[in-house]
């Protein structure tokens, strides 16, 4: 299960490795090694923002907001010959699309959709 996951998704699925009576560490933890106890698991708190954010709605759809914009950005900006955008039509793609325009950096990528002519998601891609 473990492989398909990682072909799949690029990442592990659940606490699984693959290997008999091995599991996975809790997302955050690391492996302390010391001299005088040997291996110790350690955790911490992997989503420590949490607590930082805010209560009104509004203000909380505007910080991501903002932070999707800033990481789409990051990407315009990498040193590369082309930065290449697929389409599918999808609410993620839609997504990224709107990103893209309002952090004004569409002008920096190609965009692409794979598939006949005729797919549903060709077509509203193309549109797009």
């Amino acid at each position: 299960m473990t492989v398909g996951w990682l072909a799949f998704r690029n990442y592990i699925v659940g606490d699984g490795t693959g290997f008999v009576g091995t599991r996975l560490l809790p997302a955050g933890s690391y492996v302390e090694i010391d001299p005088r106890f040997g291996a110790r698991a350690r955790h911490f708190d992997p989503q420590p923002w949490l607590g930082d954010l805010p209560t009104d709605q509004d203000d909380l759809v505007e910080m991501l907001l903002e932070e999707l914009i800033a990481a789409v950005r990051s990407v315009a900006n990498l040193p590369a010959k082309a930065h290449r955008a697929d389409l599918t039509g999808g609410k993620d793609t839609r997504l990224l699309l709107a990103l893209m325009e309002r952090a004004g950096v569409t002008d920096r990528f190609q965009f692409r959709t794979i598939g006949p002519p005729t797919l549903p998601d060709v077509i509203v891609a193309e549109r797009l």
